[in-house]
């Protein structure tokens, strides 16, 4: 079970999807946080099912390394988005009205990211910043 999460972690990792550490690409970008998301739904799910049917010392293990890297993969997803946003808002669009409109979007997604954040709903945290980036990569098509 655990080897599945890292599995999907493993895949979030690819060379194809990452322009450098704080930019992915824009074709295929939105797949770390897919990829990411699903590696928390599995250990939130195997925490729960684990929880529920008693605890070994190993699965008391997997469940305290899990706690550790949920928090980061949500941290890793909003910096992303974060940073796209950022860089967007510094562009100068030549359909000003639609790239305001993607941009707004951009931000309101990425708003509602960090209320379900502060809720301990991590993948629908991760969900919501994957949105806000493809907004923001929406807007930056249309600044071009």
């Amino acid at each position: 079970m655990i080897n599945k999460v890292v599995k999907f972690i493993k895949r979030s990792l690819r060379k194809s999807y990452w322009q450098d550490e704080l930019h992915l690409k824009d074709k295929h970008g939105s797949k770390v946080f897919t990829y990411e998301g699903l590696a928390v739904l599995s250990m939130r799910f195997y925490t729960t099912h684990w929880s529920r049917r008693g605890l070994t010392p190993e699965k008391a293990k997997a469940i305290e390394a899990f706690s550790a890297v949920i928090p980061r993969l949500v941290d890793v997803d909003r910096m992303l988005a974060q940073t796209a946003i950022d860089e967007t808002r510094e562009m100068s669009p030549r359909k000003r009205r639609t790239f305001e409109r993607y941009l707004a979007k951009a931000e309101k997604a990425f708003q509602k990211g960090l209320r379900y954040v502060e809720k301990d709903r991590p993948w629908f945290a991760i969900y919501m910043f994957k949105r806000s980036w493809s907004y923001a990569m929406m807007a930056r098509k249309v600044a071009k």
